[in-house]
């Protein structure tokens, strides 16, 4: 309950309202301005810098094709180089064999060709014959024959003992055949010549062949 005696007092009050308005001159908007220039260059510096470019030989760069860091070939030019063929002159005979010069289809050579006729009762001794077979000392007794017969290897008719005999002495350069000096048509098998003896030391000029045959 209220109390009776108590009194209500109300006031009214009034408050004025003060507008406030904010003047902008020409000078604020000058420096608003030179404000915003500031800003926009300060973000400009602020923005982050391109990537660089990976090196051009990584393989792990997503943003470029093969194509792009694929290296240029390097063009490499080789110089030529000269030979030159020195030639030596040895006044010293070599003790290296030099190898007989073979015509072409003749798989004989002249020496082997002779150890054949001297085993051969054909030829032996009617038209080459044993001198000394320890000492490989040997006679052709008919070179006109001898001539023929190495003519049918060469298969040249028309073959002469005396080109025969500048066939053999490419022999003489391998030591395989020498001359025995003094006696005509007289030849000696050399020390780099092998294989060359009688098939029967005792009987070389196979002298018992023909008794058989006879």
């Amino acid at each position: 309950m209220s109390d009776p005696n108590s009194l209500d007092v109300s006031y009214n009050v009034t408050v004025p309202v003060i507008k406030v308005e904010e003047i902008v001159t020409d000078e604020t908007v000058k420096e608003d301005t030179e404000d915003e220039d500031e800003i926009s260059v300060d973000e400009h510096l602020l923005q982050p810098s391109k990537r660089r470019h990976q090196r051009k030989y990584s393989s792990t760069d997503d943003t470029e094709s093969d194509e792009e860091w694929a290296p240029t070939p390097v063009k490499c030019f080789r110089k030529k180089q000269t030979s030159t063929r020195r030639i030596s002159v040895s006044k010293t005979p070599s003790l290296r064999p030099v190898p007989q010069r073979r015509s072409p289809g003749r798989k004989l050579k002249i020496t082997q060709w002779i150890v054949e006729l001297l085993r051969d009762p054909k030829y032996n001794p009617k038209v080459i014959t044993w001198v000394d077979e320890k000492r490989g000392v040997f006679l052709i007794k008919d070179t006109v024959a001898y001539a023929k017969l190495w003519g049918k290897i060469k298969q040249n008719t028309s073959m002469t003992y005396e080109k025969l005999s500048r066939a053999m002495r490419y022999s003489y350069k391998n030591d395989e055949l020498r001359m025995v000096p003094e006696q005509r048509l007289t030849y000696k098998f050399g020390p780099n010549m092998v294989n060359f003896r009688a098939e029967d030391p005792e009987d070389p000029n196979l002298k018992l062949v023909h008794r058989k045959l006879s």
